[in-house]
């Protein structure tokens, strides 16, 4: 595999007192380029780099045009991306990339009590094999025993886009397991359904811990934000529907804003960093 670095020589008085002889950074650093034009004489050329890095650059002659700069560096990117890992093992059909990650060889690694769970086949209804259940998920999941394949499909049926409790990692000393799914389809009256309570209470079963188990939901998003999604057909768990008298359940709010709003706040510190000190503003 080819590693390509791109060198850039500082003019600044401050790096060259500092004894920078030049930069080095890995082509597959760079997240984007832009160009634009300061007067009618002068040009410049601007590369953000993934890890907070901004070179500028001016041209004034016509020492090299900074289109056919830039058409380079696209080009080097690519045969970076081509050569690294990531793509060493390519991948024809769109469901293929599965045959690379198998699950039942990860939970065996993870020592998981296969007693206590049975695959899942995340075909469609008709068994077809060109369409599945849910789209994000492998092709098999790991559910409870207790949990006939009707009942599946019923928690298939009561989560956004079909996301029902996964199984993604299991803690063999203690039988602990962390689980993932979409938010319930539960709207203003909260709406549960029993089969996926009978889902949560078996999952709070396949822990080994002594006296009551307990069940800790963890909801990525704020509050308001999980209220707001009712209005869209979805909602949030009710952590009462969930105790019983062997479980304990709980309910907590993690505050994560959505990726646009995370994303804008990254641009925005980035954009601070890359900003003078006498001209940055610190007001939050």
């Amino acid at each position: 595999m080819h590693f390509i670095t791109i060198q850039f020589k500082p003019e600044s008085k401050e790096d060259l007192q500092m004894g920078v002889a030049y930069y080095e950074v890995p082509i597959g650093y760079i997240k984007k380029t832009i160009q634009g034009a300061i007067d009618i004489k002068t040009e410049k050329l601007k590369i953000l780099f993934k890890d907070g890095r901004k070179f500028k650059f001016r041209r004034t002659a016509d020492i090299f045009r900074f289109r056919e700069f830039e058409n380079t560096i696209w080009k080097l990117i690519s045969v970076f991306i081509n050569d690294s890992y990531a793509f060493s093992q390519p991948i024809k059909e769109k469901d293929e990339g599965w045959s690379v990650y198998n699950i039942l060889t990860e939970f065996q690694r993870q020592r998981i009590d296969f007693k206590l769970f049975y695959t899942f086949k995340n075909e469609n209804y008709d068994g077809g094999k060109n369409e599945w259940y849910i789209n994000s998920y492998p092709p098999m999941i790991l559910v409870p025993i207790g949990m006939s394949p009707e009942e599946v499909h019923s928690c298939i049926s009561y989560r956004k886009e079909g996301r029902m409790p996964a199984l993604t990692y299991y803690f063999y000393k203690k039988q602990s397991s962390l689980w993932r799914c979409s938010q319930p389809k539960s709207g203003f009256l909260n709406k549960n359904i029993k089969e996926n309570e009978k889902l949560f209470s078996l999952i709070a079963k396949c822990s080994k811990v002594s006296g009551k188990t307990q069940l800790v939901i963890l909801d990525a998003r704020p509050y308001l934000n999980a209220l707001g999604n009712k209005f869209k057909g979805g909602g949030h768990e009710v952590a009462s529907s969930y105790i019983t008298e062997s479980n304990e359940s709980s309910l907590e709010y993690q505050n994560l804003d959505n990726i646009k709003v995370v994303k804008d706040s990254y641009e925005a510190l980035l954009l601070l960093c890359n900003t003078p000190a006498k001209y940055a503003s610190y007001q939050i």
